[in-house]
C-alpha cells in the first residue's frame, strides 16, 4: 500500500520535471470556460481533487483526495456542503464523521477508516437516485451515502478475493444502477449490485490487447459498455457489461490519440469519450469506436489550461469538468453558449424596438436589427451603442424633403411610420450586409428589397407584388452569398429567388408542398462557407438545404419516417433526403416554430424554434448538437425569438420580437464532433 502512495505522487513529481520541457499544440482557446477552487483545506478548496462526477441535477461531486473528503457544488460552482471525517460541526457527529448529511460548517478531521470517513478518496459516481459512491482507496473500500449526504453501507477489505481491493482507484454506476470498480493493484474491473453484492470480475491485463494493466479510470455509455482508462499500456480498454472485451485504442506519446498516463475517463449524451491525458496536460475526445476527434487544454494555469488533469466527468448537458489537480481547482467547458447582454426595450426611440424581427453585422462587428412595427433598419454597435437608423422620417438631419433617411444613418430623426418611397420601408422584415458592408432589406408590405451603402444612403430598390421572377409576394427572410448575389425568401410564393447585388434576376427555386425542395412559408435563410442555403420551412416544421443553385440536399425537422428519422419522430442525426414531415413536436430538439437560421464559422446550423423561445444546434451535417433556451425562462430568451446571425468574433445575435430587444451570446467553439 505504502509503495503504491508513494507511486501516486512519484507521478507529480515526474510531471513537474516533464513541465520544464514539454510542449504541444493544442485546440483554440475559445471555449466557453469557468473554473473555481484554491489550494487550502476550507470550504471550496481542494488539496489535490482527484475523482469527479455529476448528477441529475447537474450538481458537481470531487473526491479531494488529501483532505481526505467528497466535497458537493453547484454546476456553477457554489460550494454545498462535503462528506468525510470531521472533527467538529453541526453534522458531524461524536464518531468524528460527517454522516448525516453534507457539511458546510465542519473542520477537517483527516484521514480515517469509521463509517463515513475516507483515508484518500480517489473517485465518486452518482446512481439514478442520487446515492453517491465513493472509492475510499486507502480503506481498500466503497462506501455509499443517500442523495443528501447520509452514510448508507459500505463494501470491500483489503485482498485479492471477489469484492476484496488492492487500492480501489475508480469507480462508476451504469443505467441499471450496477456498480463497477477499477482495482489498481490487481488490475482487475469488479461489478456490483448497488448493495454490495458480488456479480463478477475480469482481469484488463494478460495477452494481446490485455496487456500490463493498472486501470485508473472507469466510464459506462448509453449501452452500458465498459470504458476504462489503462495508465500502465497507456490506452483506453472497451468491454462489455459481462467483461466480453470489444477494443483498445492509444500508445505512448503526445500525438493525436496518444497518452501519457490516461487517468479519468468519461462518457457524454452521444457516446463521445473524453480523456484526461495526465502528462500531457490535456482532454482529448474520441468517438465509441476510439477515432480521435479533438483535444484541448494544455500546460498552463488559467483559464481553458490544465496542471495534470486527472478526474472527468460529463454531465446532462454535455458540460465537461476537469478536475486540474495541480491547480487545485474545477474547470467547467461549456458547450452551451454564454449569455453576454441584451440590448433594446419597448419604443420608438433610439435602440428601442418595435416587434425586431431580424438582425445581422458587418465585417466590422456592427449590429444591424429589423425594426418592423417602427418601419426602420436601426444600427448598433456590438456592445448595443446606438448608432443611428435609416427609413421614413418625419423630421431630422437626415431626414429629407421625401420624408427618407436617404443621406445616412439618422440619429436625430423621428419615425414616420409605413412608407413606400425611395428609402423607405413598410414593415422591413429581413435584413443582411455584403462583403462592401452594403445593406439589403427586405422591405416585406412594399414587396421589394432596398439596398444601402454602408454609410445609409439609399442606393436602389427591386420587386413589386406578383408571382413573376422579379415580384414577391410577402418576402421575409435574405441572405448573401461570397460573391454578393442575394436570396429571398419569398414567403407566400413558397420559394427562394437568387439575384446579383444590382437586383438581376439568376434563379429561382420551390413551390408549395412538403416534399423535397418544396416549402409551406419558407421564412428565414442563412449560408455557410461553401455557399450552402438554409431555409427555415416553417410550415413544414423544418431547416431545407440547398446548394447555391437551389439543388436538395437534405432536411432537418419533425419526421414520420425515413433514413435518419429516429423513434421519437425527428431527423437529429444528419440531413434526411427520404424523410416524410411529420406535425410539430415539443420534444427538447423538435420544431414547433421554425425562424431564424444562422451558421457559425465552423459550419453549425442554429434554429430559431420561436414559440419555445428556444435555439436549436445543429453540426455541419446536420446532427443534433444542442438547445438551449426551453420554458422562455432562460437568459434573454424569454419571448418569442425570430431572426439569428453570427458574427466574426462567433458571437450569435437574436432578435426577441416579443420582449423587443437583441440577445447576444458567446458561442463555445465545439470541444468535439457531436
Amino acid at each position: 500500500m505504502l509503495e503504491k502512495f508513494l507511486k501516486r505522487y512519484v507521478w507529480i513529481i515526474a510531471v513537474l520535471v516533464v513541465f520544464l520541457s514539454y510542449s504541444s499544440a493544442y485546440a483554440s482557446s475559445s471555449y466557453s470556460v469557468i473554473s473555481w477552487g484554491d489550494h487550502g483545506t476550507s470550504n471550496g478548496k481542494f488539496n489535490f481533487p482527484w475523482g469527479i462526477t455529476t448528477d441529475s441535477s447537474n450538481n458537481v461531486y470531487v473526491a479531494d483526495e488529501t483532505n481526505h473528503r467528497v466535497e458537493k457544488f453547484t454546476s456553477v460552482g457554489t460550494f454545498e456542503g462535503w462528506i468525510g471525517g470531521c472533527s467538529s460541526g453541526t453534522n458531524c457527529d461524536t464518531q468524528n464523521h460527517a454522516t448525516t448529511g453534507f457539511c458546510s460548517d465542519c473542520a477537517i478531521f483527516g484521514s480515517g477508516s469509521g463509517n463515513g470517513q475516507f483515508s484518500y478518496p480517489s473517485s465518486v459516481a452518482v446512481d439514478s437516485s442520487n446515492n453517491v459512491y465513493v472509492a475510499d482507496m486507502g480503506n481498500h473500500r466503497i462506501e455509499k451515502f443517500d442523495s443528501t449526504g447520509k452514510f448508507i453501507t459500505s463494501w470491500g477489505n483489503f485482498g485479492y478475493g471477489n469484492g476484496q481491493y488492492n487500492m480501489p482507484a475508480a469507480i462508476a454506476v451504469d443505467a441499471s444502477n450496477k456498480v463497477y470498480v477499477a482495482d489498481d493493484e490487481t488490475d482487475q474491473i469488479y461489478k456490483f449490485d448497488n448493495t454490495g453484492q458480488f456479480i463478477t470480475t475480469w482481469r484488463i491485463w494478460g495477452n494481446n490487447d490485455y496487456q500490463s494493466g493498472n486501470p485508473s479510470g472507469v466510464a459506462v455509455d448509453s449501452d452500458n459498455n465498459i470504458y476504462v482508462a489503462d495508465t500502465g499500456d497507456n490506452e483506453i480498454k472497451k468491454f462489455s457489461s459481462t467483461g466480453k472485451f470489444i477494443t483498445s485504442w492509444g500508445s505512448f506519446g503526445s500525438q493525436n490519440g496518444q497518452f501519457e498516463i490516461p487517468a479519468g475517463v468519461a462518457i457524454d449524451s452521444f457516446n463521445n469519450v473524453y480523456v484526461a491525458d495526465v502528462n500531457n496536460d490535456r482532454i482529448e475526445e474520441f468517438n465509441s469506436t476510439g477515432n480521435f476527434a479533438t483535444s484541448f487544454g494544455g500546460f498552463g494555469h488559467e483559464g481553458e489550461k490544465l496542471d495534470y488533469p486527472d478526474g472527468i466527468a460529463v454531465d446532462s448537458s454535455d458540460n465537461v469538468y476537469v478536475a486540474d489537480a495541480n491547480n487545485y481547482r474545477i474547470v467547467k467547458f461549456s458547450t452551451i453558449p454564454t449569455f453576454v447582454a441584451k440590448f433594446g426595450s419597448e419604443g420608438s426611440g433610439n435602440g428601442e424596438f418595435q416587434n425586431p424581427v431580424d438582425v445581422t453585422t458587418d465585417s466590422s462587428n456592427n449590429v444591424y436589427v429589423a425594426d418592423l412595427d417602427n418601419n426602420r433598419v436601426v444600427k448598433l454597435s456590438d456592445n448595443g451603442t446606438f448608432e443611428g437608423w435609416i427609413g421614413s422620417c418625419f423630421s431630422g438631419t437626415n431626414c429629407d424633403t421625401k420624408n427618407y433617411t436617404t443621406m445616412e444613418f439618422c440619429s436625430d430623426c423621428t419615425t414616420n411610420g409605413p412608407s413606400s418611397g425611395s428609402g423607405q420601408l413598410n414593415e422591413p422584415w429581413g435584413v443582411v450586409v455584403d462583403s462592401s458592408n452594403n445593406i439589403y432589406v427586405s422591405d416585406q408590405s412594399n414587396n421589394r428589397i432596398n439596398k444601402f451603402n454602408s454609410t445609409g444612403k439609399f442606393i436602389t430598390s427591386w420587386g413589386s407584388f406578383g408571382s413573376n421572377n422579379t415580384q414577391f409576394e410577402t418576402p421575409e427572410g435574405i441572405a448573401v452569398d461570397s460573391s454578393n448575389n442575394i436570396y429571398v425568401a419569398d414567403t407566400n410564393n413558397h420559394r427562394v429567388a437568387k439575384f446579383s447585388n444590382t437586383g438581376k434576376f439568376i434563379t429561382s427555386w420551390g413551390s408549395q408542398g412538403s416534399g423535397n425542395g418544396e416549402f409551406n412559408r419558407p421564412r428565414y435563410i442563412a449560408m455557410d462557407s461553401s455557399n450552402n442555403v438554409y431555409v427555415s420551412d416553417d410550415g413544414n416544421y423544418r431547416v431545407e438545404k440547398f446548394s447555391s443553385n437551389g439543388t436538395f440536399q437534405g432536411w432537418i425537422g419533425d419526421c414520420s419516417s425515413g433514413t435518419n428519422c429516429d423513434t421519437q419522430n425527428h431527423v437529429t442525426t444528419g440531413f434526411c433526403n427520404d424523410c416524410t414531415p411529420f406535425a410539430y413536436g415539443s420534444n427538447s430538439y423538435l420544431i414547433e416554430y421554425a425562424t431564424g437560421v444562422a451558421v457559425d464559422s465552423s459550419n453549425n446550423l442554429y434554429l430559431a424554434d420561436g414559440n419555445k423561445c428556444q435555439i436549436d444546434e445543429f453540426d455541419s451535417t446536420g446532427k443534433f448538437i444542442a438547445a438551449w433556451g426551453s420554458s422562455c425562462s432562460s437568459d434573454g430568451l424569454s419571448e418569442y425569438v425570430t431572426g439569428l446571425t453570427v458574427d466574426s468574433s462567433n458571437s450569435l445575435y437574436a432578435a426577441i420580437s416579443g420582449a423587443n430587444t437583441i440577445v447576444k451570446f458567446n458561442l463555445p467553439s465545439q470541444i468535439g464532433n457531436k
